[in-house]
C-alpha cells in the first residue's frame, strides 16, 4: 500500500468512527449541533453572521430509516422537506453521531480580494495558496502589502486565529487551521471557513481531508482544458460530512497526529 493511500484509509476509518472506539458516555453530536445552531442564531441576530441563502438545513433520520433534510427558513417555516439519502457518502453512523452541512457549523464563508495589490518590500504578509497547500505556513517564497492595503482589505475579510484556510483555485481542498498570530491578508485562491466554535476546526479539517472530501471536490469543482479548477464559494457550505460527540472528536483527532507522522515515515521509505 502506498503512503498516500494509508493516510486515505486512516482518515476513512475516522470520519466512519472506527478508528478509536466509542464511549457511550460521551454527550451526542445532537447536542453539540443544537449548541452550535444556537450560537450561529446569536450571531445572525448581532449581525456577525448571514442566516443562509436557501434555509437552515436540519438532517434526520425518517421512520423509514432513511436520512431527510428539512430547510426552514428564518422565520421558522420549513420551506422543503426531502429524501437525500443519495448525498450521503456512508451508510452507517455510530451511536451518538449525526450528520450536518458544514455550513451549520460556519458562521463565515469568505475569501481573499480579488484584485492583485501593490505589493511591498517589507510589511504586511499576503498569502495565496502556495503558501499553505503543503498542509501548513510556508513562508519561503511570499509577498508583502502596506499596512494601509492590509487594513483595506480587512473590511472585507480578516484572519484569525481558529479560522480555517481553505485552497480554491488552483491546488483544491487542503485546509489548515490559522494557528499564528502575525498579521496577514489573503488573495481570492485561498477561502476562509470561520467555525462556530473552535473547538471543532480540527474535525472540520479531517472531513474536508479525507476520501469524503476528495469526492465532494471532485464532484462540486469547476474548470478544467485552459481554465483553472476552483471551488466555488457557494457550495462549500452544502458539503454534508459525519458529526461525532465532541470528546470522540478529539480523541479521533489525537489518533490520526500520532499516526501521521508514522505515514510520512513510510512515505520516505517508500521513495
Amino acid at each position: 500500500m502506498k503512503a498516500k493511500d494509508l493516510k486515505n484509509s486512516i482518515l476513512q476509518m475516522a470520519i466512519e468512527g472506527k478508528l478509536v472506539p466509542q464511549d457511550p458516555s460521551d454527550e451526542p453530536a445532537s447536542v453539540l449541533l443544537e449548541r452550535i445552531r444556537e450560537e450561529k442564531h446569536k450571531l445572525i441576530a448581532e449581525g456577525k453572521a448571514k442566516f443562509p441563502k436557501g434555509g437552515e438545513s436540519i438532517i434526520y433520520i425518517g421512520s423509514d430509516g432513511s436520512p431527510y433534510e428539512k430547510r426552514v427558513d428564518a422565520e421558522g417555516h420549513v420551506a422543503s422537506d426531502k429524501c437525500i439519502a443519495n448525498e450521503i457518502p456512508f451508510e452507517e453512523l455510530p451511536e451518538g453521531w449525526c450528520w450536518t452541512r458544514l455550513g451549520n457549523l460556519l458562521s463565515l464563508v469568505s475569501d481573499g480580494t480579488h484584485k492583485t495589490p501593490q505589493y511591498t518590500e517589507t510589511g504586511v504578509l499576503f498569502l495565496s495558496v502556495q503558501n499553505v497547500s503543503g498542509g501548513s505556513f510556508d513562508l519561503t517564497k511570499v509577498r508583502y502589502i502596506s499596512r494601509e492595503t492590509h487594513e483595506d482589505l480587512c473590511r472585507r475579510v480578516k484572519p484569525g486565529r481558529g479560522d480555517i484556510l481553505l485552497c480554491r483555485i488552483g491546488t483544491l481542498g487542503k485546509p489548515i487551521i490559522v494557528d499564528v498570530d502575525y498579521e496577514f491578508s489573503i488573495f481570492v485562491s485561498l477561502g476562509l471557513l470561520r467555525p462556530v466554535s473552535i473547538a471543532i476546526a480540527e474535525w472540520i479539517c479531517s472531513c474536508i481531508d479525507s476520501p469524503v472530501g476528495f469526492a465532494w471536490i471532485e464532484k462540486v469543482k469547476v474548470g478544467g482544458g485552459t481554465h483553472t479548477f476552483k471551488i466555488n464559494l457557494g457550495d462549500i457550505p452544502d458539503f454534508i460530512l459525519p458529526l461525532p460527540p465532541l470528546a470522540e472528536q478529539r480523541r479521533i483527532v489525537e489518533r490520526v497526529n500520532q499516526l501521521m507522522p508514522l505515514v510520512e515515515e513510510y512515505g520516505g521509505l517508500e521513495d
